[in-house]
């Protein structure tokens, strides 16, 4: 296999960088021996009298009520747009949210309905699952998602701003060097909307909008340039 062509960003920009915000739906058997959801909490053990982790819970539940509207302010204040993953339930829960977003100029795009993971599925469950999700989307934002995402799956905060640096550094010097490339950030809202997590991605934001030659764009964006231009 041949060397690939360099991509080529633009207005000439050295690299692209992209923040991606999945906010998803959490099962019902959530934090319980049964779940297949990961989560960095215990299960209970198999003798427990209560069956959930509410520490892990609870956790979720943070993202929906305070770390959302965080990170909707630090794009705001940044003056950035992010692509939102959503599942087709979560969209339908939080519609007044998803159309705020929507209106500062975000993108949405989708994973299944309630967070399934496609290996549990059927081909024609899946196939359903998306169908309800691209309905959720429709209803309450007007609009098909505008891509689609299976679902799937120990450093400190300080750690992880060091490697995005290490990241960017790297990725912008070969777009120095003719070879520009792409850096995607992922943010979930209980984890990223986290006052102390959230300080991390703005010292990031901050730090590379300082490079000169950085294309930060949407998802939708660099998909529709990459069509453009045969990619």
């Amino acid at each position: 296999m041949g060397r690939p062509r360099p991509i080529e960003w633009p207005g000439k920009a050295k690299i692209c960088v992209t923040f991606i915000v999945p906010w998803e739906v959490w099962p019902e058997n959530f934090a319980t021996r049964d779940s297949l959801q990961m989560s960095s909490h215990r299960a209970p053990p198999a003798n427990a009298v209560f069956k959930k982790n509410m520490a892990a819970v609870t956790e979720r539940e943070y993202g929906d009520r305070v770390g959302i509207w965080r990170l909707l302010d630090l794009f705001d204040r940044h003056g950035l747009k992010a692509t939102f993953l959503m599942n087709g339930l979560k969209v339908e829960q939080f519609p007044d949210i998803c159309r705020e977003a929507k209106g500062k100029g975000h993108e949405f795009s989708s994973e299944s309905y309630e967070h399934e993971y496609s290996y549990m599925l059927t081909r024609d469950q899946e196939r359903e699952s998306i169908r309800r999700t691209v309905a959720a989307f429709e209803k309450v934002l007007g609009q098909k998602p505008t891509g689609y995402l299976s679902p799937g799956h120990a450093s400190t905060p300080r750690d992880l701003l060091q490697i995005m640096k290490d990241q960017f550094d790297y990725l912008y010097w070969e777009g120095e060097q003719g070879s520009p490339k792409y850096f995607a950030f992922n943010l979930h809202p209980f984890v990223s909307g986290v006052p102390y997590r959230a300080k991390i991605v703005d010292e990031f934001m901050t730090y590379a909008k300082g490079f000169p030659d950085v294309w930060f764009a949407k998802r939708v964006e660099i998909a529709e340039w990459c069509l453009q231009k045969g990619y």
